[in-house]
C-alpha cells in the first residue's frame, strides 16, 4: 500500500508531506481519502514520534479502508497517550517504578505521544477560566488550514500562569461522570462488578457523578 501512495522509501515520510500532498489539485481522487485517514490517525490520534513520521504499520491498513474504519482507534489511542503518566513497565534492575515516573513527570518538560490534546480538552471543559487565558482563543484554523503547525508547536499555558489562577475568586472547577455503561467500558472488557456498584452509590437516580468546588474549599499557595 505504501508503494500506491507514495514514490519515496518506507518511513521517509511525515504527517506535513502528506497535507501537502493533499494540497496538490492534481492528487488522484483514489489517494485522498486515504491519505486523509492517515494524516489523522499519525497526527492527532496516535502519534509515536516528535517528527510526526508515518507508521507503515497504519499505512499498510489502508488498502481496506473499511476495516481500517472499522478499527478500534480509540483504544489505539489511549494506549498510546497512557503510559506516559504510568509507571514504566519495565525499569533497570534496582530501579523503583514509581520513582521513574514521579522523576520523568517532575520535569519541566516531558514528551507525551498519541491524543494528549483529549487530555487538555477535559481540563478546559471542567476549568472553563482556563479558556480566557488562551491567546488568540478565536483562533480556529485546522491543521488542514495551517499545514506549518505540525513543525512549530506552541505554548498555550504555562504552568506559571496556571498555578497564579488557583487565587482567582472566579475560578471553579466543576467535574462530571456518565455512569453509562457504554462510555465506561470497551467493547469486550469484562464489568468490574465493584466499580459499577461504586457509580451506582454515589449516583442513585442514575444520574451524573458530579462535582463542583471553588478556592474557598482547597488550599491555595
Amino acid at each position: 500500500m505504501w508503494n500506491k501512495l507514495f514514490d519515496t522509501a518506507v518511513g521517509k515520510l511525515t504527517v506535513l508531506s502528506v497535507l501537502r500532498m493533499l494540497g496538490n489539485k492534481y492528487l488522484a481522487v483514489e489517494k485522498r481519502l486515504p491519505l486523509a485517514l492517515i494524516a489523522l490517525v499519525d497526527g492527532v490520534l496516535c502519534p509515536s514520534n516528535k517528527d510526526l513520521k508515518l507508521t507503515p504499520r497504519y499505512v499498510e491498513m489502508l488498502s481496506d479502508v473499511e476495516s481500517f474504519l472499522a478499527y478500534p482507534w480509540g483504544r489505539e489511542s489511549f494506549l498510546t497517550t497512557v503510559p506516559r503518566f504510568l509507571p514504566p513497565l519495565v525499569v533497570a534492575p534496582g530501579e523503583n517504578p514509581l520513582h521513574v515516573m514521579r522523576d520523568r513527570l517532575s520535569q519541566k518538560t516531558t514528551v507525551c505521544y498519541g491524543f494528549p490534546l483529549a487530555l487538555q480538552l477535559f481540563v478546559f471543559d471542567d476549568v472553563p477560566l482556563l479558556l480566557e487565558k488562551i491567546p488568540d482563543a478565536g483562533n480556529t484554523a485546522t491543521f488542514i488550514d495551517s499545514p506549518g503547525a505540525c513543525s512549530s508547536p506552541s505554548t498555550i499555558l504555562t504552568v506559571n500562569e496556571i498555578v497564579r489562577m488557583q487565587k482567582y475568586s472566579e475560578l471553579s472547577v466543576h467535574f462530571t461522570v456518565i455512569p453509562d455503561e457504554e462510555r465506561l467500558l470497551l467493547v469486550d472488557q469484562n464489568e468490574d462488578r465493584q466499580v459499577t456498584s461504586l457509580v451506582q452509590k454515589r449516583c442513585p437516580g442514575g444520574g451524573s457523578l458530579s462535582h463542583s468546588c471553588t478556592p474557598d474549599k482547597f488550599a491555595t499557595a
